[in-house]
């Protein structure tokens, strides 16, 4: 069973009554103008597998903090985009118990504060599109755990401070858009981003705060 609400026009909050809807797949009210804060009841949609087409909840209007509830669909395996609103806050560390994820895990263009949680190191079968803004602090060694990795780490448009850890040298899979540009990184650029030997087109380092010479190992 789908909800699909996409591009419709939607205006008004969210629907608690939608946490009713417990055998639906999946859920898609992107791209409308929804406003207040998503409902703890979403949570207990626990058979959701995808946000759809639309992705769950990207581009609307939406406020507050996201809900530690959203951790328990924990069989989302990809579209679970909250991008493109005003959600501020920390993001809630249960987001790490979503372990089936494998693509389109997306937060970027919000107005997050605070630091990465490392529980989203658990999120070990994503492949592609993972993508994070509008955080501070260093970025969690754990993320070096995303070993499946291929695409669009995107970790850009951050106030990312502190050195790039070591770990994400482990991302061996990854092949394009590896963005770790626009922040405030400091220190040297790690030899370790050498093992991307995969890596095509976009490792993207500028607009950043490092010193030293760029690693002969970026040449393998």
């Amino acid at each position: 069973t789908n909800i699909d609400y996409n591009e419709q026009g939607l205006t008004g909050t969210v629907p608690t009554e939608l946490g009713q809807f417990t055998e639906v797949r999946s859920l898609s009210l992107g791209n409308n103008q929804l406003t207040g804060a998503i409902p703890t009841e979403i949570g207990q949609m626990r058979k959701l597998t995808t946000g759809g087409y639309g992705g769950f909840f990207s581009d609307n209007k939406l406020t507050g903090t996201i809900p530690t509830e959203l951790g328990m669909l924990s069989q989302m395996g990809d579209k679970f985009s909250l991008y493109s609103n005003s959600f501020t806050g920390a993001a809630p560390s249960e987001l790490g118990q979503l372990s089936q994820m494998s693509s389109w895990f997306a937060l970027h263009s919000n107005l997050f504060s605070g630091a990465v949680p490392t529980q989203l190191g658990q999120l070990v079968q994503m492949s592609s599109s993972f993508y994070l803004h509008s955080f501070s602090g260093a970025v969690p060694t754990q993320l070096g755990q995303l070993s499946q990795m291929s695409s669009w780490f995107a970790l850009h448009y951050n106030s990312f401070s502190s050195t790039v850890p070591t770990q994400l040298g482990q991302l061996v899979q990854m092949s394009s858009r590896f963005y770790l540009h626009s922040n405030s990184f400091s220190g040297a650029v790690p030899t370790q981003l050498g093992q991307l030997s995969q890596m095509s087109s976009y490792l993207n380092l500028y607009s950043n705060l490092f010193s030293g010479a760029v690693p002969s190992q970026l040449g393998q």
